[in-house]
């Protein structure tokens, strides 16, 4: 499929499927804006133990009245929650496979002893301190996307002098409340390169403001292992959700609320520009500079939707013997700066 006939296909759906996506994200908007003091004030009750990371799951924002959920992800794999009422703010953690059994199939994967399907305990009880310290004590798996994608994200939030080994600078994650991780959804699964709509949403690898000042845009970054095949779907991919980042943005009830919540403090502008970053292993960087040619895209490449436009861009990061990542070139990003050799 062409790159137009992916992007008038993405808007199609969307527009079809208005009436669904809307008010859902709206609802997740309403959650995370109204509850914000009490979402923050919950996750400084517990402490977030390496090489755990905690993320803030906005599916079951809606949901926040009477508590909040935390999802603990091991070097990406979100493996269980913490969960925290309004009324005490003591944390628990939680393992609720009743409701999704994905987490109970990562825990096996990592070989974990602590299964139970119904698990209700203090984070600073044994049994938690149990679970911590298995994860501690377990040798590091081998890379896949979730765990280069946990390990681009520490790199992020480094101090600037430090960031990927110093090779690029002028780029941090996109966190709720600038404190909390959390993966963006939107309403498109894209796992086969092709838009499809969901109603549970597709998440983005990573969602990251680039630039500084009143210049700082908003980056989309599919993220991609070592594969001589993966990187062909990374480019429709990261336009995909690009495509529907930018429709959530221009909803009249949502836009501003998510626009906040994404960091920015200046208004919404009249024109969007969103970095679409295909995130590639610098080792198979000629084959992906072979695709882009073929699909007619250079660093020049814009697509237009309304008055807002799509920047195509790209990224190469190879991981470094001290277990970093370092970035090895990019292009189509004028709004960072690569350091690198």
């Amino acid at each position: 499929m062409k790159l137009r006939e992916i992007v008038s296909d993405s808007e199609q759906l969307l527009i079809e499927n208005q009436g669904h996506w809307g008010p859902l994200w709206d609802s997740w908007a309403d959650g995370l804006l109204k509850n914000e003091d009490k979402i923050y004030e919950a996750r400084k009750k517990f402490h977030e133990w390496h090489p755990l990371r905690i993320y803030m799951p906005i599916g079951e924002a809606k949901k926040y009245k009477t508590q909040c959920r935390f999802a603990i992800r091991y070097f990406g794999k979100d493996i269980a929650e913490i969960e925290s009422k309004f009324k005490d703010m003591e944390p628990y953690l939680v393992f609720d496979d009743t409701k999704d059994d994905h987490r109970k199939s990562n825990r096996k994967s990592l070989g974990l002893t602590i299964l139970n399907e119904n698990f209700r305990h203090p984070w600073d009880s044994k049994p938690a301190k149990r679970f911590r310290t298995e994860l501690k004590d377990k040798v590091h798996p081998t890379p896949d996307e979730h765990m280069l994608e946990s390990m681009v994200l520490d790199e992020m939030e480094k101090k600037i002098s430090d960031k990927f080994e110093g090779t690029l600078r002028n780029i941090q994650p996109v966190q709720l409340y600038n404190k909390l991780r959390f993966q963006m959804k939107v309403p498109f699964s894209a796992n086969q390169g092709l838009p499809q709509y969901s109603k549970s949403g597709g998440g983005i690898d990573i969602l990251a403001r680039i630039g500084s000042g009143q210049d700082t845009s908003l980056a989309v970054l599919e993220l991609k292992r070592e594969d001589k095949s993966s990187y062909k779907k990374a480019i429709a991919q990261s336009v995909i959700y690009s495509i529907g980042l930018l429709y959530l943005l221009r909803d009249e009830n949502m836009g501003k609320k998510w626009w906040k919540l994404f960091g920015f403090k200046r208004d919404l502008p009249e024109s969007i520009s969103i970095y679409s970053a295909a995130t590639i292993p610098y080792s198979i960087r000629d084959e992906f500079k072979k695709e882009r040619k073929d699909l007619e895209i250079s660093d020049d490449t814009v697509i237009n939707i309304g008055q807002d436009q799509i920047k195509l861009g790209y990224i190469f990061f190879d991981q470094t013997s001290k277990k970093r990542i370092e970035i090895k070139g990019t292009g189509g990003m004028d709004n960072i700066i690569f350091n690198g050799k």
